[in-house]
């Protein structure tokens, strides 16, 4: 999978800007505020539906004009789009090869998109629901049932918690939470002992094998119960409470060191490269459930990487088959550590 062609209109600072990115290394460079993360930004954007930055599509408009749009087209077997519009006074309004989509379901999934920057290892320190959003995200790449069992079990909790609050009876939701989450979880526990495995191949090609990190899956319920019976044994508590205490809503992976959790025990850098195995680890997994690795977007690859780590990231993102977008300042911080004889795209953004 790669993006052939990128089309930016009245985005952010770009009044128009048009590129035919490489399909594997394409190294954005440029004095900071010259729009990198920007056109980073608008990838993500068209893949995600919003920013790895707080903003709202409207703010995504120049502030003298009244509409901003994003348009890719891209290769995954077969030639595809995805357009984007956002008027000022109106709605967003999004096509998928060309014809117009009420659900954004199919456009993030017809284009898997990782984000990693200065502050990525946050994620797993943010707590069980990033790390379950996490995840769940490719669970929804490659699992073709899962966004229905997920939705489904989400209603199912939404409406207990309703009957919680108003003291009704529970029957029908406890009977479909169990249903749901059962398969819910079956899913989780299978693509997690598959990841896993080649999360920890990715640790000891970044050479981080000294960390000694492992992960573990908790369910969100005791492993000694069955659903139905945990949450029986919750219910007074949920009652007095008003919500759902136990079930897959509640699941996490968390990575751990034999000293306690890495976010809380190893350094800035040493998390930094645990991100990088955490995210291309999900790529690993994408090329393996659907041909793909998916496209990988990074932001200042240089902070806090001496040369040798940075060496390493490179060499991982040469050997497979992602299409990748790396911004720094200068080029020089990227290209001597690129494998010999690799072509790769540079692109210099601004003056």
């Amino acid at each position: 999978m790669f993006i052939r062609q990128l089309d930016l209109t009245h985005f952010r600072q770009f009044n128009h800007l048009k590129i035919n990115p490489a399909p594997h290394i394409n190294i954005i460079y440029g004095n900071n505020g010259s729009g990198k993360t920007s056109l980073l930004e608008s990838i993500y954007w068209l893949s995600h539906g919003r920013s790895f930055r707080q903003v709202r599509g409207m703010q995504l408009i120049q502030d003298d004009e009244e509409m901003a749009t994003v348009y890719a087209s891209f290769h995954d077997g077969q030639d595809r789009s995805i357009g984007w519009q956002k008027k000022k006074h109106g709605s967003s309004s999004w096509r998928l090869d060309r014809q117009p989509v009420t659900s954004f379901a199919p456009i993030a999934k017809s284009l898997p998109v990782q984000w990693l920057d200065t502050s990525s290892h946050r994620d797993y320190a943010s707590g069980p629901k990033e790390r379950r959003r996490f995840f769940d995200w490719g669970l929804f790449h490659v699992e073709p049932e899962f966004h229905g069992v997920w939705s489904s079990y989400q209603t199912a909790v939404s409406q207990r918690n309703a009957a919680l609050k108003q003291k009704q009876w529970l029957g029908q939701w406890d009977h479909q939470c169990v249903h749901w989450g059962e398969r819910l979880d079956a899913m989780r526990r299978s693509y997690f002992e598959c990841y896993s495995q080649v999360f920890e191949q990715y640790v000891a090609s970044l050479s981080l094998v000294d960390l000694s990190v492992s992960l573990r899956y908790e369910r969100g319920w005791s492993d000694s119960d069955s659903l139905a019976e945990a949450l029986a044994s919750s219910l007074g508590q949920d009652q007095r409470m008003g919500f759902t205490s136990c079930g897959p809503h509640r699941a996490d992976v968390v990575i751990t060191t034999p000293k306690g959790a890495a976010h809380q025990r190893l350094s800035q850098g040493q998390q930094k490269m645990l991100a990088y195995a955490w995210r291309l680890a999900q790529g690993e997994m994408l090329q393996s459930k659907r041909g793909s690795h998916g496209i990988i977007l990074i932001d200042d690859l240089t902070a806090e990487l001496d040369p040798q780590k940075r060496s390493n990231v490179l060499r991982l993102l040469a050997e497979h088959s992602w299409q990748c977008f790396i911004a720094v300042v200068h080029l020089d911080e990227v290209a001597p550590f690129l494998p010999k004889g690799l072509d790769f795209s540079a692109m210099k953004i601004g003056s």
